[in-house]
């Protein structure tokens, strides 16, 4: 997932199953967060075809709501942090205020957690864009002429001369303290 190009077909299913999250969340068979809240993973979208993934957690205390906002949006991968569906960002960045005041107003009932790597995005593989070396100065030709004159071609060629066969070498006869009796 992801590397191949986006997280179609991605679920909290898959997720468990791979064993993919953390053990920290693994309880019983299903994704759980430290308050006993579900934890799922579905794939979503930032900028084209289906190029990240939505974790969501549920049942976040209130008095735990902004510090775990906070603490998931510090990540470099979170591409955004919601608060019962309201972002807690503002032009990209996360705002604590905001973040704030979503908490103060609906707890953390619905957190979700948008993770984007930007490398995906439509692409066959994930990969960073590939750096060429730069290009070779250019060679000068030799200031002088080469040595040597041009190529003619040489006359005829006669016959080859035949090769007459080798004879065989003779056997070889191991000394006699190799030899096993008799």
């Amino acid at each position: 997932m992801g590397i191949l190009g986006g997280y179609s077909g991605l679920t909290t299913a898959m997720v468990r199953a791979d064993g993919l999250a953390p053990q920290r969340l693994r309880r019983n068979g299903t994704l759980t967060n430290t308050w006993g809240g579900s934890v799922m993973v579905t794939a979503s979208t930032v900028k084209r075809g289906i190029d990240a993934f939505l974790l969501e957690t549920r049942n976040v205390p209130k008095s735990a709501c902004a510090k775990l906002v906070a603490a998931m949006a510090a990540d470099p991968s979170v591409w955004d942090a919601q608060v019962n569906g309201q972002s807690v960002f503002v032009d990209n960045t996360y705002d604590p205020a905001t973040a704030a005041a979503a908490c103060k107003a609906h707890g953390g009932d619905r957190m979700g957690f948008v993770y984007f790597s930007g490398l995906a995005a439509g692409l066959s593989v994930a990969a960073p864009p590939l750096a060429l070396p730069s290009v070779p100065p250019r060679v000068a030709p030799p200031a002088s002429e080469p040595e040597g004159g041009p190529v003619v071609p040489v006359g005829p060629v006669g016959p080859a001369t035949p090769v007459s066969p080798i004879a065989p070498a003779p056997p070889i006869t191991p000394p006699s303290s190799l030899r096993l009796p008799s």
